[in-house]
């Protein structure tokens, strides 16, 4: 055994009693440690999922949609192909119709 503070036991060793008094913490749980970065990933990923676009088919050209091309509707998010089809639905909503995709049972 050395002179030492083993971190796993919340004594002190006796050889540090009789010397200077250095305050001891006892270090944090490695749970504890986890909870703030498992909570913000959490949050994170509840944002990335309700972001999500409702539509499989972009609305204009009929084309496979791209998620990263979508504008907010009173539906949901609304995907497009590309930027001028996103910009021809924000011109003129009511002509263009939006097929929900099928939700998985």
């Amino acid at each position: 055994m050395g002179r030492f503070c083993d971190p796993l036991v919340y004594e002190r060793a006796p050889a540090l009693e009789s010397a200077t008094r250095i305050p001891f913490n006892p270090p944090i749980h490695p749970m504890k440690a986890l909870l703030a970065p498992l909570f913000l990933s959490l949050a994170m990923a509840s944002t990335v999922f309700a972001a999500w676009p409702i539509n499989d088919i972009c609305p204009v050209d009929g084309k496979n949609a791209r998620p990263i091309y979508r504008v907010k509707t009173a539906e949901g998010f609304v995907a497009f192909c590309c930027v001028s089809c996103l910009q021809a639905f924000e011109r003129a909503p009511g002509k263009y119709s939006v097929k929900k995709k099928e939700m998985a049972k």
